[in-house]
């Protein structure tokens, strides 16, 4: 108990205050806004361009995770839909040289 409320002097002493950490725990509301969109892409020509791809995808403001797959020339894209739609992570694609679009299930 004494180290207890030691600390707790020590806190007040030096004007430290515990805060909570905001948005620890997504709200109801951020969740959901969480989508995901299957993109076809097209002219990924070597093992480098689904890295850059992802970066791009990444940098995007909204973008939760990205992945893409060379070989089935995919990109796969979690994303909160309330700061990023998904034309957007076409045209953010399509503006680094390569050819996105929708997935035909989307």
């Amino acid at each position: 108990m004494i180290f207890k409320t030691s600390a707790f002097i020590v806190f007040l002493l030096l004007g430290l205050t515990v805060q909570p950490v905001a948005n620890a725990v997504p709200s109801q509301q951020t969740q959901h806004n969480i989508q995901q969109v299957s993109l076809d892409v097209q002219g990924m020509s070597c093992a480098l361009c689904p890295i850059t791809i992802r970066k791009k995808l990444e940098k995007t403001p909204g973008v939760i995770e990205a992945k893409v797959d060379f070989d089935k020339k995919m990109a796969w894209v979690k994303y909160d839909a309330s700061k990023v739609k998904s034309q957007e992570l076409v045209d953010a694609i399509n503006n680094i040289g390569y050819k996105a679009s929708l997935h035909a299930t989307e």
